[in-house]
């Protein structure tokens, strides 16, 4: 499958280059800052904008950390040697610690299948293949009523869904690139351990809840609903003003 176009909401006038490239963005700090600014209702930023906007914020906090560190220190003597040794060894051993969680963290690829391993490097994204097996369908329709029918899938405000390729192919992508459970958002070694999961804790589904939409809103379009439901409201209150008038 071609990977020549690939893009993520999150990552505005950004074309990724392979699918381990996408996959690395759903786990930076500009995919996180995005989804927070279009939960404000913000407009998303380019990776240039968040860049600078990510480094001014780092050398404002080290500003701030520098002066509290020269008021702290200002009545006092020089440090001695032995205090910043100490200093020293504690933030390396820090650091190792971190180093070493952050390593025991990562799959352990010697401890999977060569197979297996081969297979998280370039999925293959269909949305009209199952979410949670292999089964492939012969149009998105039918793949939503065969997820539904086998494992309780469903879409929710159906009617206003503007998108639906683009919504399971971004369900595909959560879960073979990130390896992201869609209702709990644990992540996994390996997207195959994802769909168990999902699969052992029926959390074949849709998380469609206040601080979650975020993701799900690109694929919606509520301009039908929203007028309508301004129209019944502007009917309703035309009723009542001759009601008054009576």
């Amino acid at each position: 499958m071609s990977t020549a176009g690939l893009t993520s909401t999150t990552a505005p006038g950004k074309t990724f280059a392979s699918r381990a490239e996408l996959a690395d963005h759903y786990k930076s700090d500009w995919h996180k800052y995005n989804l927070k600014r279009r939960e404000a209702g913000l407009p998303l930023l380019e990776e240039a904008e968040f860049q600078a906007r990510w480094e001014a914020a780092l050398a404002l906090r080290q500003e701030k950390e520098k002066k509290s560190g020269t008021d702290h220190i200002k009545n006092k003597q020089k440090q001695s040697k032995k205090v910043k040794q100490q200093h020293q060894t504690s933030v390396d051993a820090t650091a190792s610690t971190v180093e070493g969680e952050a390593e025991s963290a990562k799959p352990k690829a010697s401890h999977l299948p060569a197979a297996l391993v081969e297979s998280q490097e370039n999925p293959e994204i269909d949305p009209k293949q199952c979410l949670f097996d292999s089964h492939r369908s012969g149009s998105l329709e039918e793949n939503v009523e065969y997820m539904q029918r086998h494992y309780g899938f469903f879409i929710p405000d159906r009617e206003c869904l503007a998108d639906l390729e683009g919504l399971l192919g971004y369900c595909h992508e959560k879960i073979k690139l990130g390896h992201y459970c869609l209702y709990c958002e644990r992540v996994f070694p390996t997207w195959q351990a994802c769909q168990k999961h999902m699969i052992s804790k029926q959390h074949t589904k849709l998380r469609y809840e206040q601080g979650y939409w975020e993701e799900l809103d690109p694929f919606y379009d509520f301009k039908k609903e929203d007028a309508g439901f301004l129209a019944e409201r502007g009917d309703m209150n035309s009723d009542d003003t001759e009601e008054k008038m009576e």
